[in-house]
């Protein structure tokens, strides 16, 4: 497995513990989590130009882009939007912000598999 690969897998499963300490959850969790949203979408970013992808990935796989790289923006915004609502909304959010997460880990693992190849 690529070392690029390894590091993505790294990234996202620190963000997947954050994640798991959700009942936890307080304005410095939420900052770990954006900021992690933010390392990964910039390992995307490296993958997409060193592979000719272009640097938003326009050149590459539509589907991975899209759930490995699109979503990263919209669990982001998600959080950040808890966050501002003091966490009120979580509950009623934590449904979808988890499908998010877990559609990036897919497509993480759609990746590793391309690059073993």
């Amino acid at each position: 497995m690529s070392a690029e690969a390894e590091k993505m897998i790294a990234k996202f499963k620190l963000l997947q513990s954050f994640y798991n300490c959700v009942p936890l959850l307080n304005d410095y969790l939420c900052e770990d989590l954006i900021g992690f949203t933010f390392s990964l979408a910039n390992m995307w970013r490296a993958y997409f130009v060193k592979n000719g992808w272009g640097e938003n990935g326009i050149h590459g796989e539509a589907g991975v882009v899209e759930l490995g790289y699109g979503r990263l923006f919209m669990i982001r915004a998600e959080i950040e939007n808890m966050k501002q609502n003091k966490l009120q909304e979580f509950k009623s959010r934590e449904l979808e912000l988890k499908t998010w997460i877990y559609k990036v880990s897919d497509a993480i693992q759609l990746l590793k598999l391309r690059i073993n190849v």
